[in-house]
């Protein structure tokens, strides 16, 4: 769920950016005086170009690929969740109040104790 937010919010900022960006006058106005009294406008790129689109699609892949190998190592974690939250310290505390007989352990675990 949070990558795709991430995914949107990058989306709308490229979009923000490039509506400025299209009609600004550009360096080389500055940079070259004979072309001075052009218009130079360099047009920017749009979401609907098939270049475009292969390149955020090729980077969205990426980002997933990438995206993989941090959410699995913190969920290797989340089996330790319960020592964070207090959860572990409440179930031991529970057990320990209890009575525990050899007897209940056996009838439990279907083992016989020795």
């Amino acid at each position: 769920m949070c990558i795709h937010i991430y995914v949107e919010y990058s989306v709308l900022n490229f979009l923000k950016i490039n509506s400025y960006l299209y009609h600004t006058l550009q360096v080389e106005s500055e940079l070259f005086p004979a072309m001075r009294g052009q218009t130079l406008l360099l047009r920017s790129v749009r979401l609907d170009e098939a270049l475009v689109t292969s390149f955020m699609d090729r980077a969205m892949d990426i980002f997933k690929a990438n995206t993989i190998g941090p959410q699995l190592y913190l969920n290797s974690y989340k089996k330790y969740s319960d020592l964070l939250n207090g959860t572990a310290d409440h179930a031991v505390s529970a057990f320990l109040n209890e009575r525990h007989s050899l007897q209940g352990f056996e009838n439990v675990s279907g083992k016989r104790v020795v």
